[in-house]
């Protein structure tokens, strides 16, 4: 089964690099975050491969290589060479190779072998607060080799979910929102089998309840939504699974169309309780930041901005590379929960200073679906865009999304998404 790539033999030099062009394409628009299809595109990308690379390419070279402008001459293997070092490619040679191996499925390592040395690497990590920067890039680095083989990324789940650092980094740390629909929601559930404490069975049933209301599933959200509520957590839990039980709720209420006015008020309860409280030293593990996403796709966009804001007064920048993520993304829900509010001009504010690029690996094509129709909401899209965000919606499972979505290819005031008539 072929996944659309092959390149033609050596001995038609054309077709290769043909061939060559389309695969770098791909890759760039993969590591830019969307289709480049403007010149103001090219602008940005031209910035975000001298940022990456310290080479500078020209817009104009861009916008012939990507067909915004006609172009007489295809462009040089130098420029193809750079743009493959943009996406993390050390040579075009690597780059052929990773593509033919996803195409064909073949595998160039034996798979015990290296499944043996995830599963120890892993383990061989020490569970503390905060995660620093190289334990970071490591479990990062892993989880997107992972990706390129679901098959073993699913045993080493299994392998892992019986481990301490397996469940506080893989499962609890790094949710995989991205995957979701496909084996990391498969995982949670060789999670949940292992971590029987109350926060481990709260966590992975509100993740669950996400899963199955991003895929519609409603037999599935009220399974899990029904185990969460026998277990009602105590006041003395962590912030952050408060707002994991609150977010279940929120999604039950938002699937059945109930009234989700006293869970709000619960919520913001716990959190004035919590307020009394010692400070959760990091944004990634807050209240605030737990529940804005789901307070955003769930239509309570003004409670979402009020926990924004909050999140901002009592969490200054640091160096810690999980709260960078967890900050940008919140500007990001920020800008989204401005414009379904109303507020065009402050979101447009926001847009205009955004980077899919940026976006967490855990979360790019989930976030990249929302960043397109923030994106048609404000005038911006064009039908590339429209088709890279159909693609995105299949490669997720994430259908529920397209209730954001209107024939008209804006996004649909709040009381609409929420099907309430």
């Amino acid at each position: 089964m072929s996944n659309g790539f092959s390149l033609p033999e050596a001995d038609n030099p054309h077709h290769l690099k043909e061939a060559l062009c389309k695969v770098v394409r791909q890759e760039v628009e993969d590591a830019f975050g969307h289709r480049i299809s403007t010149a103001r595109d090219c602008i940005r990308l031209s910035e975000e491969i001298f940022s990456k690379t310290s080479i500078k390419v020209n817009p104009n070279t861009l916008r012939r290589f990507f067909g915004l402008v006609k172009a007489q001459y295809p462009p040089s293997l130098s420029t193809l060479r750079i743009l493959a070092s943009y996406c993390g490619y050390q040579s075009l040679d690597e780059l052929s190779a990773v593509k033919k191996q996803k195409a064909t499925g073949l595998a160039p390592y034996d798979e015990k072998n290296i499944l043996y040395y995830l599963v120890n690497l892993f383990i061989a990590l020490p569970v503390k607060e905060p995660i620093d920067e190289t334990s970071y890039k490591l479990i990062k680095y892993t989880i997107q080799f992972l990706s390129h083989s679901p098959d073993l990324a699913s045993k080493f789940q299994k392998a892992i979910a019986k481990t301490p650092q397996g469940q506080v980094y893989y499962y609890e740390q790094f949710v995989n929102i991205d995957q979701l629909n496909f084996y990391y929601g498969a995982g949670l559930r060789d999670y949940l089998r292992e971590k029987k404490a109350l926060e481990g069975q709260v966590l992975g049933h509100s993740l669950l309840c996400l899963k199955d209301w991003l895929s519609v599933d409603h037999v599935g959200l009220k399974r899990h939504y029904g185990a969460i509520q026998d277990l009602s957590p105590s006041k003395g839990v962590d912030a952050h699974i408060s707002a994991h039980y609150i977010n279940a709720q929120l999604l039950h209420a938002n699937a059945f169309k109930l009234e989700a006015d006293k869970i709000l008020a619960n919520a913001y309860k716990r959190y004035m309780e919590l307020s009394r409280l010692p400070r959760q030293p990091y944004l990634y593990k807050s209240f605030e930041y737990t529940i804005v996403t789901i307070l955003v796709l769930t239509c309570h966009c003004q409670e979402a901005l009020f926990y924004i804001n909050e999140a901002f007064l009592k969490y200054p920048e640091s160096d810690n590379p999980m709260d960078q993520r967890c900050r940008t993304r919140l500007i990001f829900m920020r800008a989204v929960a401005l414009a379904q509010s109303g507020f065009i001009v402050e979101s447009e504010k926001i847009f205009e200073q955004l980077r899919p690029s940026q976006f967490c690996f855990l979360s790019k094509k989930t976030d990249t679906i929302l960043y397109l129709l923030l994106a048609s909401k404000l005038k911006r899209t064009n039908r590339k865009l429209e088709k890279q965000l159909d693609e995105l919606i299949e490669d997720t499972g994430s259908i529920k999304l397209i209730k954001l979505w209107t024939n008209s290819r804006e996004l649909v005031p709040a009381a609409t998404i929420c099907e309430q008539k």
